[in-house]
């Protein structure tokens, strides 16, 4: 049974106290502000430390080959019809002894009877009514199993404020043991090319520490977030490394010239240079 789960965000780990605690992790920020990015990245984390992983698209258009390329060739995925069908499969999965489960995303969670009834038809506050009893469900089975649950929302615009809320916000306060929101920051682009996309992700609720802590992160385009410049760009800002003109130093030794270079130092003993950065105060 694990105790944490790693995001993949080294920072985001730290301000969460070693990861993302067992029960269920809400994901939500505007469109393309990285939600799934981050479960792809939290779900490749845990393959990587052996547990297993699983996907429910709700989206449409989500390929499995792209999944399983960020998340490891034994990541179970099914793409369901509807929302009830989504959190049976899910429940079987996290009894079947799932670790990391992937509802991306809430959005698209309808009850069966939106999908065939006429709009003037449909039950009012039924997707509500089925998100809540679902979610409910499958953090009691992830607290058992010592599974975790990441599920994904965007937020909309309030009128007539005009503000941004979650879509589901008596849900993600009910269900969602950790809650963090994503935000865009802007892009780097080299010669009308974008190289990636900045995001944020701040802490809005954790049951191991205070909320508030706020990282910021790299979206590239073919590989989503990359764990190894996420942890050189970590030990940079802490200090344990030092980013000089050309150069990355650890204790007066280069560890790369450039970067790129470091990067692939760091990526390949990245245990030890996570540990090292876990233990900085």
């Amino acid at each position: 049974m694990y105790k944490t789960f790693k995001t993949g965000i080294p920072l985001l780990d730290k301000y969460l106290g070693g990861g993302i605690p067992r029960g269920t992790v809400a994901l939500y920020g505007e469109d393309n502000s990285g939600a799934t990015s981050l479960s792809l990245s939290i779900a490749r984390e845990a393959a990587l430390m052996g547990a297993t992983t699983a996907f429910i698209a709700l989206k449409g258009g989500t390929s499995p080959q792209y999944i399983r390329r960020h998340c490891g060739a034994s990541c179970a995925f099914s793409s369901p019809r509807f929302g009830a069908e989504a959190f049976e499969q899910s429940a079987a999965l996290l009894i079947g002894g799932v670790s990391v489960l992937i509802l991306d995303s809430l959005d698209a969670a309808v009850p069966l009877a939106d999908t065939v009834d006429m709009i003037g038809e449909r039950e009012p506050l039924g997707q509500n009514r089925l998100l809540l009893l679902g979610m409910r469900t499958l953090r009691d089975l992830a607290m058992q199993t010592g599974a975790l649950v990441v599920t994904t929302s965007e937020m909309r615009t309030q009128l007539p404020t005009r503000k941004l809320v979650p879509t589901y916000r008596t849900v993600l306060g009910d269900c969602a043991n950790t809650r963090i929101l994503l935000k865009k920051s802007g892009f780097i682009s080299e010669y009308g090319t974008v190289l990636y996309r900045r995001g944020k992700a701040r802490i809005e609720q954790s049951m191991l520490t205070p909320p508030g802590g706020e990282v910021e992160f790299k979206l590239w385009d073919t590989r989503g977030i990359d764990r190894g410049s996420e942890l050189l760009g970590a030990l940079i800002a802490t200090g344990v490394l030092v980013g000089g003109k050309s150069h990355i130093m650890d204790n007066g030794k280069s560890i790369g010239h450039g970067f790129n270079k470091a990067r692939d130092t760091v990526s390949n003993n990245y245990q030890e240079y996570y540990s090292r950065l876990m233990e900085m105060k």
